[in-house]
């Protein structure tokens, strides 16, 4: 086992310190000794005060690699836990992928011991490495908050605690952090993660091409996961572990430039911490802060268009055309996302080259123009009339069968109707009425299809749906999601009111004095109300 002792430790903070000579004294050699256990333990204080809200007596799990991130949180909450109450666990996570994985395990269950906190370690199932190579340290990650999950809920059932669904749920943090939290009474895993992580992290970002909006570091708690240490610097960690004389192990992986996140922290945080004279972090958070503000506004001004533009509300939901196209193109994009977000239940992927594409398009539609942009998946963007709404590849319809009496009416899953006969009572308000069906009518609701025809009652003939909608001066968008009424193959009604010829009110016909099916049945045929109060889209 390769641990860095006292000495060794104090040469290797020195080179840190020499090896950048741009950081300002304070960050270029770690607090005074007397005061760096104490800074460290006020610090991680407050932070489990300020933004983590965790119940006394509930179980904490410290995640414990043996590192000096790790090792440092582990003996700060170890002190802290006489004064909060907490059930302190560790857990240690053996991946069996480098040589020295037992020796890691035998050091993290030596440290637990000597302090007499139980200690649960997880390994990887054997083999699970080579079933795929690809995109391991993603994988890996899953397992571990999965595991995480799973010890934390043993122990709640163990010690009694009852879980409350907004504390242990796996849900964003409050975005006010002003707010007071809500405690985590059933417990939480505390994770390792520092200041100059956060500096990684958003520089990952960047290059990946995120956002300005999105621009955000760590969360300090996400669900039952908390970083107390992320307002701590690494030198100060390193700092306090030597004043308490304690060791660690270090992760030679850690200097692999194989992975990028890797690369960031040995070549390029140096080189910007030297360019920016120290001020690389403080540069940083103000980079959030301002990204944080950025998003408020934009969710802010988008919730205000929303709730403005009826084509949100409309079906299929989308957008009104001459509404997105009056706001700056930073709201038109993220209209867009909201709307591909909304329609599709997963998060948008779109490049800042297929946004300024959708936006020249926007820009140059006309009232009668249509166009499509195919999205990722099975989606695109179809924008016809004066609406922008997200289409799915056309597949088979999934229909159900309502039973009205001896009638049927068969129409898509998705669709919500209520059919039923005119009775003395009347008919609700809103019905489409359809008149001189026979009482054991097989008919169909579905949208209009190309090649239906249709009889309007005042005029001879049948013209196409299509042609009678335009006559109808119905909006180009509002015509390709007109419903129909089908009875044997003839479409007999277009949504809401108009009946073909043969099947409005007769002049002699007189309404039904019955609420039975069996006096209906003497008239031979009857009427018919419909009212639609839902549809889906039109591919669902």
């Amino acid at each position: 086992m390769v641990t860095l002792r006292r000495l060794a430790y104090a040469r290797r903070l020195s080179a840190i310190a020499s090896a950048e000579p741009g950081l300002p004294p304070s960050q270029r050699v770690p607090p005074k000794p007397q005061h760096v256990v104490q800074h460290v333990h006020a610090m991680t204080h407050d932070a489990l005060t300020r933004h983590v809200q965790l119940a006394p007596n509930a179980p904490l799990v410290v995640s414990l690699s043996g590192g000096a991130d790790s090792v440092a949180l582990f003996r700060a909450l170890l002190a802290l836990t006489g004064r909060w109450q907490w059930q302190l666990h560790v857990l240690h996570f053996n991946h069996g992928l480098r040589i020295e994985a037992c020796a890691e395990e035998a050091f993290v269950r030596a440290l637990a011991a000597q302090h007499d906190v139980p200690c649960h370690v997880r390994r990887l199932p054997h083999g699970w490495a080579e079933q795929s190579a690809t995109a391991i340290q993603a994988r890996t990650r899953a397992w571990r908050q999965s595991e995480s999950l799973k010890l934390l809920a043993e122990l709640r059932s163990s010690e009694g605690v009852m879980a409350e669904k907004d504390a242990c749920g796996v849900f964003a943090p409050p975005s006010d952090e002003a707010s007071p939290l809500p405690l985590l009474s059933c417990g939480a895993v505390a994770l390792a993660h520092h200041a100059d992580d956060q500096v990684e992290t958003l520089l990952l970002k960047v290059l990946r091409g995120c956002h300005l909006s999105n621009l955000r570091g760590m969360a300090w708690r996400r669900g039952p996961f908390v970083r107390p240490f992320l307002g701590v610097r690494k030198l100060e960690l390193l700092a306090f572990l030597r004043e308490l004389e304690q060791d660690w192990i270090e992760d030679a992986s850690n200097q692999e430039e194989k992975y990028q996140r890797n690369r960031i922290r040995l070549q390029l945080v140096p080189l910007l911490e030297q360019l920016s004279n120290g001020g690389l972090l403080s540069r940083t958070l103000a980079i959030e802060e301002q990204s944080r503000q950025l998003r408020d506004l934009l969710e802010s001004t988008c919730g205000e268009h929303l709730a403005s533009d009826p084509a949100w509300e409309s079906t299929p939901r989308g957008l009104s055309v001459s509404m997105i196209r009056a706001r700056p193109e930073m709201v038109q994009d993220e209209l867009i996302r909201s709307l591909i977000r909304e329609s599709t239940n997963t998060e948008p992927s779109l490049t800042s080259g297929k946004l300024l594409s959708l936006r020249a398009r926007i820009a140059q539609h006309g009232r009668s123009d249509e166009w499509r942009i195919r999205l990722s998946g099975s989606c695109s963007l179809h924008c016809v009339g004066n609406l922008l709404h997200v289409e799915e590849l056309v597949r088979p319809l999934s229909l159900q069968t309502l039973a009205i009496g001896e009638a049927t009416l068969t129409i898509p899953i998705g669709w919500h109707v209520d059919a039923g006969w005119v009775t003395n009572a009347g008919e609700p308000s809103g019905s489409m009425l359809v008149h001189q069906l026979p009482h054991n009518a097989a008919l169909r609701l579905r949208y209009w299809e190309a090649g239906d025809l249709f009889a309007p009652a005042w005029r001879q003939g049948n013209v196409s749906v299509a042609a009678f909608l335009r006559g109808q001066r119905v909006p180009l968008e509002a015509r390709r999601f007109t419903p129909v009424l089908v009875f044997e193959h003839q479409v007999i009604a277009v949504y809401p009111n108009h009946i073909a010829k043969g099947f409005g009110t007769p002049k002699h016909m007189q309404r039904p004095q019955n609420t039975g099916l069996g006096d209906t049945e003497k008239v031979g045929k009857s009427s018919l109300w419909i009212i639609i109060s839902h549809r889906s889209r039109k591919s669902d």
